[in-house]
């Protein structure tokens, strides 16, 4: 096998590796048979618990002698490329290392007094290795890489504390059967279940990449990420679970003990904490009074601290915390405990709750004490009961801070102290107690809630010990909604405003809000939004439109939050007429003396609008050099047609060798119409 191997073997097997062990110490040390080799300072050196590689050399076969302390003596053979290391007091610790590779700078290999063996590289990964524990070295560990490939787990428990920053390396790799574990700088335990095929990890720092490989023995490529205060496992040719947090109870019986497995030194309390005790500083409270609680942990939370829940049986009687953190690297932490008023003594269960523990303790609450007897003649005044319970308002904006007022039935002799309760804490919560002042009847306090998705109401409750407590429910208001969106009238004539109507699911808020609003037509005009004011649900917006010639339908989306309403406007073209010319013939007349030429020229004048040309509109014709002329005709109604004749002249002979016309109408637009481009015509006759 290439690489380093270390074991941890039988007591047969030990035998089997001390008796040459020690007669080989025994010929070195009594001078005869061929010696070992002599010691040299640049052999492997002792430690104060093993022995190190100086820097730059390799482990020649020497014989070194150990530490003086008789609890820590140790021997160190060589022999070719195997190095031994065992202690003379504990040889079923023995631990044998093969090598085809020096060790380097940095490198050591530990036991200690208890026999316990633990490998060190490059001053940034300690692996401490637990009984029964079997793992291979991977051979040309390069110190330069960016990922180092570390060793094979065949059986057994190891700690592995590795330091990236003073590796210099990005990742270094355990691997096991069925495993591929790529540490990212971390403290963390690798359990191997060689007969069950099972990987274990808990990790305690950083974080831990684990991958599973197939039955030929790739790693896949899918991975998950276990982090501090988390722990996975993977079965023979399983993915790795899903991280769950590294508490006993979230692995059950799985995997035995960890003292069991570290031979005591590491225990379950430490790196698996469960939930220990729940305790009261007072089991026992007066109403209105308050107490501390103390939760503990078995061991010290870790990974971000450990959220523990709690409970009360009855929030009248006792109110709690909804839950409390035991910060990291802590054992307990302590909460607040506030008692409520009753008549009577009553029992509450205060509990804690982690995963699937929990843990109990009983509460009293007692009654308030019965006024002693005054010594004086003239008694102090009983305090007014409380009288009244006012919301202000009795419906806020979710998410927002409310107000409440007590009022007593009458100015309080001496300070008067009101006991609060919110029935739902996850919605809305008040101070446990609030203090009328000598001298007034009313005290005010604040109501924190928080932002709801619809409608809630939570019911909060003040009382004192001179009669029942007062109710009132509290209606946390959810954010408004966009209702609907609606254009009346949704269908208009060109050029015409219709107007858009936006609604909400109840008035605005303080400071009012703002509708957006947008259409993707250049033939209407609409704003880019719309402000509905504050106590309003609704605002109007006018949408502004172009003139066409045909009829068109376009959506415009108002949105808000994250609702969206969209609504179609239909735009029809407006009744106009639409004036159109078109020349018939061209007749040329001469005579006299001088001669002189007239030109008579035929034309038609239509309407091909939708609307009538109520008003007079000229017509004007112009040939060649000849003189034009006008004729005015009093008005065409839609759809109509009018032939018409206009002589021009005297001139010439239009027909010179040709004749060319031009005709136009309302050549002055004195009649709006649906297209201004069609007005003028020309033509051409050869003579």
């Amino acid at each position: 096998m290439s690489g380093y191997r270390l074991l941890k073997p039988s007591r047969k097997a030990l035998l089997h590796w001390l008796l040459p062990i020690v007669a080989a110490i025994i010929v070195g040390a009594c001078g005869s048979g061929p010696p070992v080799g002599p010691p040299t300072e640049t052999a492997i050196q002792p430690t104060a618990t093993g022995f190190v590689v100086p820097t730059g050399t390799s482990a020649p076969p020497t014989l070194v002698p150990t530490s003086a302390n008789p609890a820590q003596q140790a021997t160190l053979t060589a022999e070719q490329d195997r190095v031994r290391y065992k202690l003379l007091n504990q040889s079923e610790q023995e631990l044998a290392i093969q090598s085809t590779q020096p060790l380097g700078k940095g490198d050591a290999i530990s036991v200690d007094e208890n026999g316990r063996a633990s490998l060190s590289f490059r001053d940034a990964i300690r692996v401490d290795i637990f009984h029964d524990s079997q793992l291979s070295l991977k051979s040309g560990i390069d110190p330069n890489a960016s990922a180092l490939d570390l060793y094979a787990l065949e059986g057994g428990t190891t700690l592995n504390q590795i330091d990236l920053d003073k590796l210099g390396a990005d990742r270094v790799r355990l691997e096991t059967t069925w495993a591929v574990i790529d540490d990212l700088g971390t403290e963390f335990i690798a359990y191997y279940d060689a007969p069950n095929e099972a990987t274990w990890i808990v990790v305690r720092k950083g974080v831990t990449e684990v991958r599973a490989r197939n039955a030929n023995g790739v790693p896949d490529q899918s991975m998950v990420e276990v982090n501090a205060g988390e722990q996975t496992w993977i079965l023979r040719q399983d993915q790795p679970v899903q991280p769950v947090p590294a508490t006993r109870a979230a692995v059950g019986n799985r995997f035995p003990p960890l003292e069991e497995l570290t031979d005591g030194e590491i225990t379950d309390d430490e790196w698996l904490p469960s939930l220990n005790a729940i305790a009261l500083d007072s089991t026992t409270l007066i109403s209105g009074q308050s107490t501390q609680g103390t939760l503990t942990l078995s061991g010290p939370a870790f990974g971000g601290g450990l959220d523990v829940t709690l409970f009360s049986s009855d929030p009248t009687v006792a109110t709690v915390p909804v839950s409390v953190t035991v910060a990291t690297d802590t054992t307990s932490q302590r909460f607040a405990v506030t008692a409520g008023v009753v008549n009577q003594p009553t029992d509450v269960v205060i509990t804690a709750a982690y995963q699937n523990d929990s843990r109990d303790v009983t509460l009293t609450i007692l009654p308030p004490p019965a006024p002693s007897p005054s010594p004086s003649p003239s008694p102090s005044p009983s305090p007014p009961a409380l009288a009244d319970l006012t919301l202000n308002p009795a419906r806020i904006e979710s998410g927002t801070p409310g107000s409440a007022t007590v009022t007593l039935a009458g100015p309080a002799p001496e300070d008067v102290e009101i006991s609060l309760i919110s029935f739902d804490e996850t919605l809305a919560t008040v101070p446990p107690l609030i203090i009328v002042p000598a001298g007034s009847d009313t005290a005010t306090f604040e109501i924190q809630t928080v932002a709801v998705a619809q409608d809630s109401e939570v019911t909060i409750r003040a009382s004192d010990i001179n009669g029942p407590p007062i109710d009132q429910i509290l209606t946390l208001l959810a954010p408004p909604r966009l209702a609907s969106f609606t254009i009346e009238p949704p269908r208009v004539t060109a050029g015409e405003v219709a107007q858009g109507l936006v609604v909400l699911t109840r008035p605005a808020p303080v400071g009012g809000l703002v509708v957006d609003l947008t259409s993707s037509s250049r033939l209407i005009r609409v704003p880019a939004s719309v402000t509905i004011a504050e106590d309003d649900d609704r605002a109007v917006f006018a949408i502004a439109t172009a003139r066409v010639r045909q009829e068109f339908e376009t959506p415009i989306q108002a949105s808000f939050g994250d609702d969206t309403i969209d609504s179609l406007l239909t735009v029809v073209p407006a009744a106009q007429p639409d004036l159109m010319i078109q020349l018939g013939s061209a007749d040329v007349s001469c005579g006299g003396k001088p001669v002189a030429c007239y030109l008579t020229v035929g034309f038609t004048v239509s309407n091909a609008g939708n609307g009538d040309a109520a008003q007079p509109f000229a017509v004007s014709i112009q040939a060649d050099a000849l003189r034009p002329t006008t004729i005015v005709v009093d008005g065409l109604a839609a759809g109509q047609q009018q032939d018409l004749r206009a002589r021009l002249g005297p001139g010439g002979n239009c027909y010179d060798p040709d004749c060319t016309v031009t005709a136009t109408v309302d050549p002055n637009n004195a009649i709006p119409e649906l297209d201004e481009q069609n007005n003028s015509t020309t033509d051409t006759w050869i003579g």
